[in-house]
């Protein structure tokens, strides 16, 4: 549904000279009743531009976006968003609806520079968000002093990211986190070497989901925790899976946590109660990142002639053969804009690792009958593979002195879950829309 309409701005009492449309816009879901933007009108309060909306049905994300030389035929330029990071009131966040209530968006365009004869014939466009089907982006303020309210945000897109999703924000005070567009797609995990290990197989996701940008850090596991900023904080957090899940966690039989363990500490400072570690499915799913090579730079042909991957290509993507780790985003992201899923640190996932027949029953079933697994979630303990005598936690990605084997979207190793050290880090995930 489109709503447009025309209005003026005035300030001081004198008219200024630029006529202003107004665009509403509806994203439409899967929802009994889905969220309808109306009576958008765009007005000024001394320097600041304000955008009044309603929301109307059902709970929504909102975020907008502005035009200038606008008419009603055209959109015309589609204003910076890096321009428009001081937007604030009821915009990059969950509204809840009432049509009796005038909505806000304010713009303090003059802190940017701007004078009205800046903007001639702007265009503002409103989108609702369903809670299903959220923006692509969100971020999550870590700093303890933050408001309940205002720690959560989300962004249409990466060049709607306020500073940009490589500022270091995002790697110590801020946890930015990417939806993966998961639900229903079904897809193909696994690899053909090792079949007790890596057989490929069929699996659907039935949702979407978020996952960060980057590996935890140790800025951000800090800044959570109201310490002082260690030694290299853009560096992986270093913790064992029983640090963050406590010993004996009942995953997959539960996703609750005791108190006083990591996971509780994120899931408390960030206000995201559905916050995790990805499955094992969900982790090959972002890495892979919508292709069907073994890693994201490329068809699996690139290799050289004695069957290893070219590591200068490798190195362009993945901090792997260096003596140490290095800062988080330094190589390139795969696809979906992730950053180090190959190197650096190894990434622990949820499941408990399996292999041979315990790993094949996983799946076996659903295979011969030619369908997909489903949600996957590994085994029970009982059947997890063993290190040092102890059942196993299974991680992913390899690090930054791993055999170059290691550095495959599709490999699966696996240690001791009180394993601690520089080789072991994790990416934070959570449901959607974040909550």
């Amino acid at each position: 549904m489109v709503k447009l309409s025309k209005t003026n701005l005035s300030r001081g009492g004198g008219e200024l000279c630029f006529a202003l449309l107004v665009l509403a816009v509806n994203v439409l879901a899967v929802h009994a009743a889905s969220p309808e933007i109306a009576d958008v009108s765009i007005g000024q309060s001394g320097s600041k531009l304000v955008i009044n909306y309603k929301l109307k049905n059902a709970p929504a994300i909102v975020t907008f976006d502005l035009y200038k030389d606008a008419t009603e035929e055209s959109d015309g330029v589609r204003i910076d968003p890096a321009l428009l990071d001081n937007a604030s009131g009821d915009c990059h966040a969950l509204i809840q609806p009432d049509a009796s209530q005038n909505r806000r968006i304010l713009w303090q365009y003059a802190k940017k520079g701007l004078e009205p004869g800046n903007l001639q014939k702007l265009k503002a466009r409103v989108t609702a968000w369903a809670t299903n089907a959220p923006p692509w982006y969100m971020s999550v303020d870590l700093r303890p002093a933050t408001p309940a309210a205002l720690r959560r945000r989300y962004y249409a897109s990466a060049d709607d990211v306020p500073g940009g999703v490589t500022n270091d924000m995002y790697k110590i005070t801020h946890l930015l986190m990417r939806r993966i567009p998961a639900a229903g797609v079904e897809w193909v995990m696994g690899k053909e070497d090792r079949p007790e290990l890596h057989t490929r197989h069929a699996v659907v996701l039935t949702r979407d989901y978020y996952i960060a940008v980057y590996e935890a850090t140790r800025g951000q596991w800090a800044t959570l925790n109201g310490n002082a900023l260690p030694e290299n904080p853009k560096y992986p957090v270093n913790q064992s899976y029983d640090a963050l899940f406590g010993q004996n966690s009942p995953y997959p039989d539960s996703l609750d946590v005791p108190s006083g363990v990591g996971m509780t500490a994120w899931r408390n400072g960030t206000g995201i109660m559905s916050l995790t570690l990805p499955t094992d499915a969900q982790w090959e799913y972002a890495s892979r990142a919508g292709r069907a090579s073994r890693c994201p730079w490329g068809p699996d042909n690139l290799k050289t002639p004695d069957n290893t991957y070219d590591p200068v290509v490798m190195t362009n993507y993945a901090n792997w053969g260096t003596q140490s780790l290095e800062d988080v985003g330094r190589r390139l992201p795969n696809d979906y804009g992730l950053y180090d899923t190959l190197g650096n640190t190894s990434e622990w996932v949820r499941d408990w690792q399996s292999e041979g027949d315990n790993y094949f029953e996983t799946f076996q079933e659903q295979m011969l009958a030619g369908m997909p697994v489903v949600d996957p979630v590994g085994v029970s303990k009982e059947k997890a593979s063993k290190a040092s005598n102890v059942a196993a936690r299974t991680t992913r990605g390899g690090h930054y002195h791993s055999y170059w084997s290691y550095i495959d979207c599709a490999f699966r190793n696996w240690y001791p879950p009180n394993s601690a050290g520089a080789d072991w880090g994790y990416r934070l995930c959570c449901a959607v829309p974040g909550l």
